[in-house]
């Protein structure tokens, strides 16, 4: 039995203790006291457990607050500070001595009554959020903050203030710096504007420069034509009447050879005189009627390949062929000299593609050249294989060609050496008609030399195929 009801009964029965008939009545009673103490312990154990998980909540939202960079202030609707949290800022995490109590516009940093007295009221009157930004002068320096004000339950209002001093500092920077910007892309802009301007008008000065230069380049080359004509048309009226001057000249110098000078009484000194000047002045004749015609053939020939009318007869061609019948046809030239040429031409070469005339035209030119210009020493003829073509090279021990005239020494009419000082041999146009006839060929024609030590050049004929090509015309 439950001790208060045994308590109870013995006060009200004493020692006898209560009658029978009230045993069930009892009964129930004690357990009715026994229920009564199970539940009060459950309940005070549950108490004791929600207080210690509310204070542990209460500690975690602390700690939660503490955290933030934040101030919160529980206010009533007049403002006046119920609770406050301070941030991790110890410039702004206030006692509680010093602010709760008193009116948050009594707060430092939110001393902007004119500001927050209208939005309180506004935030109680409409219950809905409302943010303020404003600054306040603190220890001499503008500060500024942002405080936003949320409504609660029971017409309290939480207000959370925020320093954001940084952030405007980063702002204005940006802005600064965006001006900055915007004032170096608008002097960019007006200079390549400028640059711009310039750069059209230098365009079309260029354009106009181009078309003054395609013009000049047009009536050049219409000049150029037409010297070619005219060269043309001169040489070969003059080859008809000049040949006939040369054939004429020789006939009569063998006439007066044979039949004249035998017969004419020597012994005379007058008559001897008269004798070789004749014989000496038809020998000059048929010299220089020889160098004119040469010069006439060496003036068509440039002309025919510049205007493209020269017919190539393409042909699988020896290399080795080519260069006996260039030096055949040059020998009296090493004869006269006593030079010697020395020939290195392999026998593996394989076979050129070209016009066997025109080719031997080139050989020996260059063969002439080379004799031309060694006074001492010798000419060497050489061929190499290199890739899908074949290399020939004439090398002289003669004195040289300069660097500067390296360059023109292909160029029509050009010689090497000083022509006021020293006597012009040849034409000027052998060098200039082999590069015409070797680039038709599709090969190339340079030279190597050094003042001095002698020259080499060197032309390229591509190699030819398995089976002969046809003739064609030169492009």
């Amino acid at each position: 039995m439950h001790r208060l009801l045994k308590r109870q009964l013995a006060r009200l029965f004493g020692e006898a203790g209560p009658p029978a008939e009230l045993a069930g009545f009892l009964e129930v009673v004690d357990q009715t006291y026994g229920q009564y103490d199970d539940d009060r312990e459950l309940a005070e154990r549950s108490l004791e457990l929600g207080s210690q998980e509310l204070l542990q909540k209460n500690a975690e939202l602390r700690a939660v607050f503490t955290a933030f960079p934040d101030s919160f202030f529980w206010l009533d609707p007049s403002g006046q500070v119920v609770d406050y949290k301070g941030g991790r800022n110890p410039r702004y995490n206030l006692l509680p001595a010093q602010i709760l109590g008193r009116n948050i516009t009594e707060t430092p940093f939110c001393n902007r009554p004119e500001l927050f007295v209208p939005a309180l009221r506004v935030v109680e009157k409409a219950r809905e959020p409302a943010e303020l930004e404003y600054e306040v002068i603190l220890d001499g320096k503008t500060e500024y903050f942002e405080a936003r004000l949320l409504p609660l339950v029971y017409g309290r209002i939480l207000a959370i203030v925020r320093n954001i001093t940084r952030r405007k500092q980063a702002e204005q920077d940006l802005s600064r710096s965006r001006e900055e910007l915007e004032q170096r892309v608008a002097e960019r802009t007006a200079e390549l504007s400028a640059a711009n301007a310039e750069l059209t008008q230098e365009i079309a000065e260029r354009k106009r420069a181009e078309a003054r230069y395609k013009a000049a380049k047009e009536a050049a080359e219409r000049a150029n034509r037409t010297k070619t004509d005219f060269l043309s048309m001169v040489s070969h009226e003059l080859r008809t009447p000049l040949t006939s001057v040369v054939g004429f000249a020789k006939m009569v110098h063998k006439r007066l050879a044979e039949a004249v000078f035998p017969r004419t009484a020597l012994g005379d000194a007058r008559t001897d005189r008269a004798v070789a000047q004749v014989e000496g002045n038809l020998q000059i004749m048929i010299s220089e009627g020889e160098r004119l015609t040469d010069l006439v053939n060496d003036v068509l020939d440039i002309a025919k390949l510049e205007a493209g009318k020269v017919v190539f007869r393409m042909e699988a061609l020896p290399v080795r062929v080519l260069v006996n019948r260039a030096a055949e046809a040059t020998a009296s030239l090493f004869a006269d000299k006593g030079l010697a040429l020395e020939r290195d031409i392999p026998d593996s070469l394989p076979t050129v593609l070209g016009d066997r005339s025109r080719l031997l035209q080139v050989l020996i030119n260059l063969l002439s050249n080379a004799v031309k210009f060694t006074d001492k020493g010798g000419v060497r003829c050489a061929a190499q294989v290199g890739v899908g073509e074949v290399r020939i090279s004439i090398s002289d021990t003669g004195r040289g060609v300069p660097a500067e005239e390296q360059a023109r020494i292909f160029d029509k009419f050009q010689q090497i050496g000083d022509t006021l000082t020293d006597r012009p041999r040849g034409t000027g146009l052998g060098l200039a008609i082999c590069r015409q006839i070797v680039e038709q060929h599709g090969g190339v024609i340079w030279v190597e030399s050094f003042p001095g030590q002698g020259s080499t050049f060197i032309f390229t004929l591509p190699a030819a195929p398995d089976k002969p090509a046809e003739e064609i015309p030169a492009d």
